[in-house]
């Protein structure tokens, strides 16, 4: 883009995200004002205009799923980070720290980094500690990096990791090669060892769900997606459509032949060798299904179907993630397998 016509576009941005000041008031926790998030993340995105070419409704959602975990996108509590052409946002170090500390039993949860000539020892055993002194001069390339949590009784729990344990971990990271990996490695090597101690402290159930996202930035075989409870005063009214209405990318899903003579195709078998063999709950269903499956039933897979056809993960998104939502969840899940399914057998050659 040229320079008017990122003007253009920053304006435009800057005029949808104060129009959702609604759904960023219902979202946010009653300390911080939607003026203040709204400008915080207006600025962020100014300062890395390439999110103006990003894909739009992504980069509305991130700013949302931010602001429901009560972090700003400012870079220190959370970024707004590209892959491809979607956006995400991504807790950082002040971000989780932040969480960590409202969960209450946490009185301070540090990070630090320790680096070739420093001091540094890490000692086991009925008396454990961590002995660090940094050189003030030369003190050379990074060897590990620790996070020592402190509990309201002074007792304290600690996380030690080696620059090698770091670095495995950057490597099934889905920005392993770019973004805040390259352009902030210290800060998230110490992101990377406050993640791991935290899973091991009593964390309320807002900053589990904000290292649970955290984690869909790692390719880790985790478990499918749960359906998480949240809080009746914390629950958000759905705003799909009009992000969809924002972004102005929403199509409606194309209804299916009704004519007697149009027969639905079966779905090829892949080959045993293959490893896609379909299940029976991946079929798709006959006509005679189609006229009574509910709507936001039959909305949620086709939900579904788009989220794996942009290449997004098998994750609930967080308007479903409601108890009350459920089935309209499993819909979503099973939408995204169903489309799974069609790619892979796509990509095999099966179709």
């Amino acid at each position: 883009m040229n320079q008017v016509a990122l003007r253009e576009e920053g304006q435009r941005l800057t005029n949808q995200l104060n129009s959702m000041g609604d759904e960023f008031k219902r979202a946010l926790p009653t300390h911080i004002p939607p003026e203040r998030f709204q400008r915080i993340a207006i600025t962020a995105i100014n300062r890395n205009p390439s999110l103006l070419a990003a894909d739009r409704k992504s980069l509305l959602e991130a700013c949302l799923l931010a602001a429901q975990d009560g972090l700003l996108p400012d870079g220190r509590e959370a970024a707004l980070v590209m892959f491809g052409k979607a956006v995400q946002y991504m807790p950082m170090v002040a971000g989780i720290r932040k969480k960590v500390y409202q969960s209450g039993e946490i009185q301070s949860l540090v990070a630090r980094v320790a680096r070739k000539n420093d001091v540094f020892q890490v000692i086991y055993g009925d008396d454990e500690k961590i002995v660090h002194e940094p050189a003030l001069f030369d003190a050379g390339e990074m060897i590990a990096v620790y996070a020592i949590a402190t509990y309201r009784d002074g007792s304290k729990a600690r996380e030690v990791m080696t620059i090698e344990d770091v670095n495995r971990i950057r490597a099934i990271s889905r920005s392993a090669n770019g973004g805040p990996w390259k352009d902030h490695y210290e800060e998230m090597a110490k992101k990377t060892v406050i993640r791991r101690l935290s899973k091991s402290l009593p964390l309320s159930a807002e900053a589990d769900e904000v290292i649970r996202r955290d984690d869909r930035f790692y390719d880790m075989d985790r478990p499918p997606a749960t359906i998480h409870q949240i809080p009746a005063d914390r629950q958000p009214r759905t705003i799909a459509a009009r992000l969809d209405s924002f972004a102005g990318e929403y199509a409606e899903p194309e209804e299916p032949d009704q004519s007697p003579a149009a027969e639905p195709a079966p779905r090829p078998a892949a080959p045993a060798a293959s490893g896609l063999e379909a299940k029976p709950s991946e079929l798709a269903h006959d006509g005679a299904d189609i006229p009574t499956m509910p709507p936001e039933i039959a909305a949620a897979m086709e939900q579904g179907r788009l989220a794996r056809r942009g290449g997004y993960a098998r994750d609930v998104p967080r308007p479903l993630a409601y108890t009350k939502k459920r089935a309209e969840a499993e819909a979503f899940l099973r939408g995204w397998d169903e489309e799974n399914y069609e790619t892979q057998a796509e990509e095999a050659g099966v179709v």
